[in-house]
């Protein structure tokens, strides 16, 4: 009988090694040399991750600021470093510990794709964001965005050092903001401030209150608002029993609450339109079929496009011959799309299918990049 010996785990700990038949041995090889093989394209994929700089094209008025850029590229530059000394180990590893069971080298290689897979959406939320820089005219536009950004959030005092933020374009009704110093995918702090701002909003006073209203996250965290503000919040709540309801409410919103009265002490009253432009939205667009039953829901456009990719038949004849879909688009100033469908019924498509296509195909031109600023005068 072949006695057990110990091995060296691919990450560097010591087990206890199962013996293995020939046939065994033969398996565990082919194995072995299959992960290597994998770890090898994981290498070659790290060496694809370059920095943005060398990769995306754009004029200079359209470029970030230089601090952010460099938080930027140093993340992922170190992220990179990291994972590929992992990975050598890995390879190092299986081949000086033939004994290693498979079982054990696999989950060490499922352990290197997930940290591998979390550095590729670290790096893909800033690609998202730079890619939009090097569009003509939006890039500068949006560089325009991180000057306002960054002037919203500085106070006059030494109250805290503002990190930096950059801006982008995305479909939505919301704006959004992924604070700096929050995790990442793959575990590292986010060295900048990004912004969403929704698309919809580009447009007279709803640019400012939607970009004004997010940097007040960032700032209200930076100062610890929402944590003093609770504390506050809680002794109300003892100290007056009686409006208990209340002082929850206020704690369960109030960071949506020192957003605003950050906004309004920035821009006045006119930080108000982003907050009425939200709350008097029309309703969700719900799927039904003939019987009433909820089959699906959107709340935009893009909602609106998945769910006409999944929802049956019927659902879509149901809708299109209420005149529904044009109902809807009117009510959200679709009205190019609105007028397209209007004059036409169920009966004027050789299928349900057709429609189905039709409709995909009007909001396939709609959810497009946004047009230049020269194309909106």
């Amino acid at each position: 009988m072949v006695p057990a010996r110990q091995s060296t785990h691919p990450h560097g700990r010591v087990t206890e090694a199962t013996p293995a038949t020939g046939a065994d041995s033969q398996v565990s090889d082919i194995h072995r040399q299959h992960l290597i093989g994998e770890a090898q394209a994981l290498l070659a994929r790290l060496v694809q991750v370059k920095p943005f700089e060398a990769t995306m094209p754009m004029v200079v008025a359209a470029g970030l600021e230089n601090r952010a850029l460099r938080h930027i590229h140093d993340l992922i530059r170190s992220g990179r470093k990291q994972l590929g000394r992992q990975v050598r180990r890995f390879i190092t590893g299986l081949q000086d510990n033939p004994e290693e069971s498979p079982k054990r080298l696999q989950t060490g290689f499922s352990l290197l794709k997930l940290r591998f897979n979390a550095l590729l959406d670290t790096f893909d939320i800033f690609a998202d964001v730079l890619n939009q820089r090097s569009e003509h005219e939006t890039g500068i536009w949006l560089a325009g965005l991180d000057i306002l950004a960054r002037d919203t959030l500085r106070l006059d005092g030494d109250y805290y050092h503002p990190p930096p933020l950059i801006c982008y374009l995305d479909r939505g009704h919301g704006a959004a903001i992924r604070r700096a110093r929050t995790r990442l995918p793959g575990g590292h702090s986010n060295p900048v401030a990004i912004i969403k701002v929704p698309r919809e909003r580009m447009v007279g006073s709803g640019i400012g209150s939607s970009l004004v209203h997010e940097v007040g996250h960032q700032g209200a965290a930076l100062l610890d608002l929402v944590n003093t503000v609770t504390v506050m919040l809680e002794q109300k709540a003892e100290q007056e029993p009686q409006r208990i309801t209340a002082w929850k409410l206020y704690r369960l919103w109030i960071s949506e609450i020192l957003s605003d009265v950050w906004s309004v002490a920035t821009l006045g009253v006119s930080a108000t339109t982003g907050l009425i432009g939200v709350v008097s939205l029309p309703e969700y667009f719900v799927f039904r079929l003939p019987d009433g039953t909820a089959v699906g829901r959107a709340g935009n456009l893009k909602e609106l496009e998945l769910e006409l990719r999944r929802v049956p038949t019927e659902s879509i004849v149901f809708h299109g011959q209420r005149n529904h879909f044009s109902r809807w688009f009117t009510a959200r100033t679709e009205f190019a799309l609105a007028r397209k469908l209007r004059p036409r019924t169920v009966s004027d498509f050789r299928t349900p299918e057709d429609l189905r296509t039709s409709l995909l195909a009007g909001l396939g031109q709609t959810l497009l990049p946004v047009m230049p600023l020269q194309q909106w005068a």
